[in-house]
């Protein structure tokens, strides 16, 4: 195999491929990868922007810049980076491709993605490993291509990872500095971007991503397949996780500051759920809107919103709907997930009815 390919913008854990083209900082020894990136992130100029790493004699090569990937055949034990990588690939959202080394389906043998972190390590063939939270399906790994297979519910890690497993969904509470109204934002986990996990907003093109060693927040006009992200909100520190985040800054649209905080939504009930009103020629979609009374809650476009209270669930408008905080709907009984719920009781003198009697899931996503 030869040839050589121009180096897209940003690239991590390119197997078989040396920098060519940039001035070379220096060569020094190195273990493994990882402390050859761990060397140029630390220099102390800060010149160094890219690393390749010889896994054969175990140099580390610094350069300036990268031009261009080789990937000659004589560079196949070679594997390069920028410096802007993540020390390990953690957290990615997909499936490995490559050599399987076990497969565990049984949720006493690992019930969680911790468990399969646990195995990974305890087996030194093992330097990757998958894991499906809905099936508690764990898969390791001796080898990961660098594209992973996006199938729903995996995600994956590196064996190394210090490992914290990132919420796949997170609430967003926005405070404007002049104004008393609260903002809720469900993002959702969907991809990559930077080598850290990437979440989209359910309702609109709002973004939660990595960069430059903080988390970000903002909206994206597509052009052309690119991302253009426009900030409005950025961590003032970094941490592995956006919910681990201590504070936040963020400019509001309207001249002034918002307090901005973001938590974990840990919930396994439907993320967008239907409700039917007798009468009515279309269905109201509630879709995942935060937390509420320690419990994940819903919110309409019209600011109709389903919430947790008093052991049981609400149908309603919210604080700014058409009749704020009306009630319209109480659940007869105290589940889990407001879909599962058999039976709701009419509040006050509205005159709706739940067609079928009770709300669904959307069934279509």
């Amino acid at each position: 195999m030869s040839g050589e390919r121009t180096c897209p913008i940003f690239e991590c854990n390119e197997v078989g491929k040396k920098c060519s083209g940039g001035s070379t900082l220096r060569i020094g020894s190195a273990d493994d990868k990882y402390q050859c990136l761990k060397q140029c992130k630390e220099r102390a100029d800060g010149k160094c922007l890219w690393f390749s790493y010889d896994t054969e004699k175990k140099f580390c090569y610094q350069y300036d810049k990268c031009p261009k990937l080789l990937n000659l055949t004589v560079y196949e034990h070679f594997v390069s980076g920028e410096r802007t990588c993540p020390i390990f690939e953690c957290n990615r959202p997909g499936l490995c491709v490559g050599t399987e080394i076990q497969l565990s389906s049984d949720d006493a043998d690992c019930p969680d993605s911790t468990c399969c972190s646990i195995n990974c390590k305890a087996d030194q063939k093992c330097k990757w490993f998958s894991y499906n939270k809905n099936a508690k399906l764990c898969i390791l790994w001796k080898t990961c291509d660098n594209n992973l297979s996006i199938l729903d519910g995996f995600v994956s890690w590196e064996r190394d990872c210090p490992f914290i497993d990132c919420s796949t969904d997170l609430s967003m509470t926005e405070t404007e500095e002049f104004s008393e109204y609260l903002y809720n934002t469900t993002f959702t986990m969907s991809g990559m971007k930077n080598g850290y996990p990437m979440w989209k907003a359910l309702w609109e093109e709002r973004y939660l991503w990595h960069e430059n060693g903080k988390w970000q927040m903002g909206y994206e006009p597509d052009y052309d397949g690119d991302l253009m992200l426009n900030v409005v909100s950025t961590s003032n520190t970094f941490a592995d996780c956006p919910e681990l985040v201590e504070s936040w800054s963020s400019f509001s649209t309207y001249g002034g500051y918002s307090i901005v905080e973001i938590t974990a939504i840990k919930s396994d009930c439907c993320k967008t759920i239907l409700v039917k009103i007798e009468g009515m020629d279309f269905p109201f979609t509630c879709k995942l809107s935060g937390v509420k009374n320690g419990k994940p809650m819903w919110r309409t476009r019209e600011g109709y919103e389903i919430y947790y209270e008093n052991d049981k669930w609400i149908l309603g408008s919210g604080p700014y709907g058409f009749q704020p905080n009306e009630k319209y709907f109480i659940s007869d009984s105290s589940d889990e997930c407001p879909e599962s719920v058999e039976s709701w009781s009419n509040y006050g003198p509205h005159g709706f009815k739940l067609e079928g009697g009770k709300i669904e899931c959307d069934s279509t996503l």
